[in-house]
């Protein structure tokens, strides 16, 4: 297996992917990997026989428009998605920018027969053991609802065959859980879903109820997926600085702070991003892992576990069998 990672355009720099591969290859001795980047950053694995440095000193930036995308055929990300397409490499993690990661990605990599669009999906934890896969968080903006059916279709064989969910219950994120809620593109999806025997649909969910654990895969369109977890992870964030700033303000809440320690590190714990391996590109030929911009080496680490998992179990392949 062949395991390529983006080691450019990513907010924290060349260590992180350096400390990433160390982790990663000290659990797994199945993997090759190789790594798209400036040769001089990773002089470390030089003599390393299961470790190829693609030198690459080119990359794309966050606000590169379109054109600078396409003209960019040296970039580390056009590289690495050139030979994903060209099968010398069998999976790609990037933690570069997410829009053009998509472009290439749809230019280079081209989607499975049957799917219209690819979509983002992030796999996001609950308030019981299990976790949940959310599609689409944001790579497709304007959405019908034929591509939300075929979101729900995608999310459920990939709960299936990656988490080993047996029957995924299927819900559609909406602004009610009766059956005539929502605006026409919800109405239409909510239908398409329920009168699909391959899924077992709960219908709506409303987004205070997402993390219940009722759910196996919670599907909406891009805009709306991209800006309810950006309001979570934001309300998130708030909530522990309030929390930090309370335990802070007497000596009296400061013991108890330290009494609560165990706890709220666990609760910060299953809350953390860098956990649950970034989001997988579903709906593409070849599997690609979007990272965090602002991945730490935890983060990288578990985004290759994760692609690590979807190539071992053939994901892909199945994918395209069960949407025929």
């Amino acid at each position: 297996m062949r395991i390529a990672i983006d080691a450019m355009g990513n907010d924290n720099g060349s260590q992180v992917f350096v400390d990433a591969i160390k982790m990663f290859l000290h659990d797994f001795n199945d993997v090759n990997i190789v790594v798209y980047g400036k040769e001089e950053e990773f002089l470390c694995f030089k003599d390393q026989d299961n470790i190829e440095i693609i030198d690459c000193h080119q990359y794309i930036t966050m606000d590169d428009g379109l054109l600078a995308v396409k003209r960019k055929i040296d970039s580390s990300m056009s590289k690495i998605l050139t030979d994903l397409a060209e099968n010398r490499i069998d999976g790609v993690v990037s933690a570069g920018s997410t829009g053009a990661l998509l472009t290439l990605s749809i230019a280079k990599i081209k989607t499975i027969s049957t799917i219209e669009r690819p979509c983002l999906l992030a796999t996001v934890p609950s308030t019981t053991d299990r976790v949940f896969q959310y599609l689409d968080m944001g790579a497709n903006s304007d959405t019908s609802a034929h591509n939300i059916h075929q979101f729900a279709l995608m999310g459920q064989i990939y709960s299936k065959i990656v988490f080993k969910v047996e029957h995924p219950h299927v819900r559609l994120l909406n602004i009610g859980v009766e059956k005539g809620k929502g605006d026409k593109l919800h109405k239409e999806a909510f239908e398409l879903l329920n009168n699909d025997d391959r899924l077992i649909f709960g219908g709506n969910i409303e987004g205070r109820d997402m993390f219940n654990g009722e759910a196996d895969v919670i599907v909406t369109d891009g805009f709306s997926g991209n800006m309810t977890l950006k309001a979570i992870e934001g309300t998130a964030h708030f909530a522990f600085d309030q929390l930090k700033s309370a335990i802070y303000s007497s000596t009296l809440s400061k013991i108890a702070g330290l009494l609560l320690k165990k706890t709220l590190v666990q609760v910060k714990d299953k809350l953390d991003y860098s956990r649950y391996g970034g989001a997988v590109l579903i709906g593409l030929e070849k599997p690609v892992v979007k990272a965090h911009g602002s991945s730490n080496a935890k983060a990288i680490y578990n985004a290759l576990i994760r692609l690590h998992v979807i190539i071992k179990n053939d994901t892909i392949n199945i994918l395209k069998r069960e949407l025929q």
